[in-house]
């Protein structure tokens, strides 16, 4: 369509737009006057004074006219042609829909300042009719005073009891021109609210959340994407928070709540304290009347108090409740006092949160329950002292009960202090990541002893995880010439346990001496840790907790409570306990969820500063000297991930060949074209180029996390790709880099070969499928791979891969069991576990397949435990080259029969298919035979090696 012709069509239907319901309004007016006439005669006479006495009543009859057509044809245009707001659109991308969306902009700036119009925002009935005229749907509550302007109804959510000042306005859009002169329209819900006052002449822009009994004080301006945190006060511009409105939560419980809730929850925290049930716990209970009732009792009961109910006890206080009087006593002392409020951890502060998931105040926090994101990869990144407060409450208000489908892990903990207390964080902590975890302490200070017995809690403990914590004072507590003797003893024994059940043991690295009861100077101390850091790196079998780094990362001072050791042998503060609960929660999500594959990456404004299609490639802000070092720096940690085998994909609105120009060009890019597995740079919403390179890449949109400078990208992206990470990325380039740092779903057990070398297998894959395209058929391309084919048993270097391959191979996987290294390590001597290895001329597969064999029922069988082959494998031949080399080792064994115990899974659907296909029949539901073993040949375009 030519430009003239787009003006006239655009004229054109912005008077069909605008004027037809001004005009269908008027005609209907026009009937019921006529009408009226007719039926009382007056149609012959005049009757002008009369209609002039009746104008405003004729006008506002049709007013309503004009609204409610209004309302019917916006429906129309919902219900028969889909009209509605998107997330994003641009005049270039669909020049009708951005013109279509500014006219319903047109029509209620015209309806809203028509003689009376506003007024009807006063009066429930008439405020949905105004509101309907611009918006397909509402959202409003009930009862709110709306006498501001509401732009984009259908976005907003307003909650009961609203208040929205003179001359207010709330909208949920932005309009901005690119830098090559498009026109951009974006949208982004907004929510206020119940009893929330936005005063006159205030702002509240697109994406902002407002909770309830907020204040937005007079004149503010809300931008984009805030979040008020419920009972705060914001003013200023831009708005920042200036109080609380009311007393915080605690404060208001000690005078507001019922008694009954309050005891109803202090006999719960007392039972699960006792290992009672809570109706055994009676109003006047007492130590003197329970033997479970002992100083770890009231740690227990101290930790949920902070926990449930906020209520920070005292050190000197903690001692004190011997009985359910004394809980209650406390409890009412501690809420009139400050006290009751957490402080931040060091390193952990609301100050290094990304901007998009801004922290409220300390008493906000301590007083609601945080909104915590639907993504847990996304907790790490938040104030690690506010999300243990809000998993816990959410874990208790479910009874501490399991969530179906999560996994479960045994975790047996000994130390040479007091380590109970840092269960208040790991449980809720590893509930957030879907483990139930059920924690057991060794008896205080038994360390080497629970190592070395054959029937400790350690030893017993087979398929979960096996914590040794241990600090300096503790192990060098003896006199000056033996005081190596007790950290030897412990490091004998870790040594001994690795090699008895390798894989199921995590040792803390040596903090640094905090307790000013400690003599040993500091050369003694430095040279233990050293020691012990050594002698535990030459162990194999076991896993390393920083417990140091957390105690580094607080301070001597923040980490230390001296009052707590001197009463309790517990000589770390809350924030340290909290902490280190946190770690062993990272470590059992590390242990149990796959990693991150892949990191998608925007480029203005994330891998540089500036817009290079604007600034050009000698303008952008990228260099090893500020003001470009941030950006250096964040590519250098982007390169150490791919080279822990992360995938990198680049997703740039952009022009490619500005883009690439960079690449080329600019002398200080860390990052090369060869470092992406893939890349989108195009001008498509971003949601839609990740899902095309999940697909390209064969992955789960779960197995993506995106970085995006730009809020509305990364809104976009949540709303219309669920299931990708995406990170709140800070506005400062200078905090990029501790961001991503301080994400978990990076981690991984170990970094196989595989892991370096999967971007060059990638690119490999996408030469074969060219290939492939190119060839005259399947025949004919697969004769030309030269693909090679290895089978071997495997080796003690090659066991982390297979581990690896168990816990994420889906659709090509016999038995669906999924196995740590532990339980590989703890395969019996009858398992025989075979290793596959493949390449062709384009490079190698890496170790692709695992086999694991055992003996049979009778001595002519073999059962097949475990098949499995990597996705990027399949359709090449490996498969039926594997089952060949099954063959062999069957035979050798000297069976003829073969049975497959098939688990049938969501995807594993071809596994099925192929044995069906090669030959075997299923003799019982879900067993699979193969009787005539010999009929497993070896494909004619594969050279096979075993």
């Amino acid at each position: 369509m030519g430009r003239r012709q787009s003006v006239v069509v655009t004229v054109v239907s912005s008077l069909l737009f605008i004027s037809m319901p001004l005009t269908l309004a008027a005609a209907g007016l026009a009937g019921i006057v006529y009408g009226v006439e007719v039926g009382l005669g007056l149609h012959t006479t005049p009757v002008w004074v009369g209609r002039v006495i009746a104008a405003p009543v004729l006008y506002l009859v049709w007013l309503l006219l004009f609204l409610g057509i209004c309302a019917l044809e916006l429906r129309g245009w919902q219900k028969f042609l889909g009209y509605g707001k998107p997330a994003r659109v641009s005049e270039r991308e669909s020049r009708a829909q951005f013109y279509m969306i500014m006219l319903s902009y047109m029509r209620q700036h015209l309806v809203w300042r028509l003689p009376l119009a506003q007024s009807f925002i006063y009066v429930d009935g008439l405020r949905q009719l105004l509101l309907w005229g611009a918006a397909p749907r509402l959202r409003l509550g009930s009862r709110s005073f709306l006498f501001g302007f509401v732009y984009d109804a259908d976005l907003i959510e307003i909650g009961d009891d609203v208040v929205l000042g003179a001359e207010s306005v709330v909208l949920a859009h932005s309009i901005t021109t690119t830098a090559d002169g498009d026109r951009l329209y974006v949208t982004a819900p907004v929510s206020i609210g119940a009893r929330t006052v936005v005063a006159g002449g205030s702002r509240v822009d697109l994406g902002v959340r407002i909770g309830a009994d907020a204040i937005i004080e007079p004149l503010s301006v809300v931008t984009a994407f805030t979040v008020v945190g419920a009972g705060e006060v914001w003013g200023g511009n831009p708005a920042q928070f200036r109080r609380m409105r009311f007393e915080t939560a605690a404060q208001a419980s000690s005078t507001q709540a019922l008694p009954t809730d309050e005891e109803r929850v202090i006999r719960e925290i007392v039972a699960a304290a006792l290992y009672l049930k809570p109706d055994e716990v009676t109003h006047d209970l007492s130590a003197d009347d329970c033997d479970e009732w002992d100083s770890l009792a009231q740690m227990s009961i101290a930790s949920a108090l902070q926990q449930q109910l906020h209520i920070v006890v005292p050190d000197a206080e903690r001692f004190c409740m011997r009985s359910m009087a004394d809980i209650r006593s406390v409890v009412g002392r501690v809420r009139l006092s400050s006290a009751a409020l957490p402080t931040a951890t060091a390193g952990a502060t609301s100050s290094a949160l990304p901007a998009a998931l801004p922290i409220p105040s300390v008493q906000s926090q301590s007083a609601l329950l945080l909104g915590l994101p639907d993504n847990a990869e996304l907790l790490p990144l938040m104030d690690h002292a506010v999300v243990s407060s809000s998993l816990a409450a959410r874990l208790f208000a479910r009874s501490n009960a399991a969530v179906a489908g999560t996994l479960s892990c045994r975790v047996v903990i000994a130390a040479t202090f007091t380590a109970e207390p840092l269960s208040a964080s790991l449980k809720p902590w590893s509930d957030a990541f879907g483990i139930s975890t059920g924690i057991e302490f060794a008896g205080f200070d038994q360390v080497p002893q629970t190592l070395l017995s054959s029937d400790s809690a350690f030893a017993n403990n087979h398929t979960g995880v096996n914590l040794v914590l241990v600090r300096p004072e503790d192990v060098l507590a003896g006199p000056e010439g033996t005081r190596d003797h007790a950290m030897l003893d412990v490091l004998d024994a870790i040594a001994q346990f690795a090699e008895r059940m390798p894989g199921t043991l995590v040792v803390g690295t040596l903090p640094p001496a905090v307790s000013p009861f400690f003599g040993v100077d500091r050369a003694t101390v430095e040279r233990c840790r050293a020691e012990w850091q050594s002698r535990l790196s030459e162990i194999d079998g076991i896993t390393l907790l920083d417990f140091a780094a957390v105690v580094e990362r607080l301070g001597i001072d923040g980490a230390r409570s001296n009052g707590m050791e001197v009463i309790a042998r517990a000589p770390y503060s809350d924030a340290v306990y909290r902490e280190l609960g946190i770690e062993i929660a990272r470590e059992l999500r590390r242990r149990v969820k796959a990693p991150a594959k892949v990191l998608a990456l925007d480029a203005d404004g994330v891998l540089w500063g500036g817009i290079v299609g604007e600034d050009g490639v000698d303008g952008v802000l990228l260099g090893p000297d500020h003001p470009g070092r941030a950006f250096h720096l964040f590519q250098q940690h982007v390169l150490a991930l791919k080279q822990r085998g992360v995938l990198l994909a680049l997703v740039s609105r952009n022009t490619e060949r500005d883009v690439w120009e960079m690449f080329d060009r600019h002398p200080d890019m860390v990052l090369q074209r060869n470092d992406f597995a893939a890349a989108r740079v195009n001008w498509e919403p971003k949601s839609q180029n990740l899902r095309a390179l999940a697909a390209e890449l064969g992955l789960g949109l779960d197995a993506l996390v995106f970085v995006d400078d730009d809020p509305a990208n990364r809104l976009e992206v949540e709303t219309n790709a669920p299931g990708v990470i995406v990170v709140p990325l800070p506005t400062e380039a200078s905090e990029y880099v501790h961001t991503l740092s301080r994400l978990w779903c990076f981690d991984t057990a170990a970094v196989t070969s595989e892991d370096v070398e999967r971007t060059t297998m990638v690119r490999q894959e996408r030469l074969r499928q060219d290939v492939s395209a190119a060839s005259g058929g399947m025949v004919s391309y697969l004769a030309s791979l030269g693909l090679g084919v290895e089978m071997r048993l495997a080796e003690a270097s090659d066991l982390p891969r297979v581990a690896q391959l168990t816990q994420k191979t889906n659709q090509f996987n016999l038995s669906l069991k999924r196995r740590t290294l532990t339980e590989i390590q703890a395969l019996g001597q009858d398992a025989r576990v075979h290793v596959i290895r493949a390449h062709d001329r384009f490079g190698t597969y890496g170790l692709v397949g695992v086999c694991v064999l055992l003996p049979g029922d009778a001595p002519d069988e073999c059962h097949l435990d475990t098949l499995l082959l990597s996705c990027r494998a399949l359709g090449r031949g490996v498969e039926d080259a594997m089952l060949y080399g099954v063959r062999v080792a069957v035979q050798s064994a000297g069976a003829t029969r073969l049975r497959a115990p098939f688990v049938e899974g969501p995807r594993n659907q071809p596994m099925r298919e192929f044995l069906v296909r090669s030959g075997f029949q299923e003799c019982a539901d879900n067993v699979f035979e193969h009787r005539a073993i010999s009929d497993m040949g070896l494909p004619a375009h594969v050279a096979w090696n075993s």
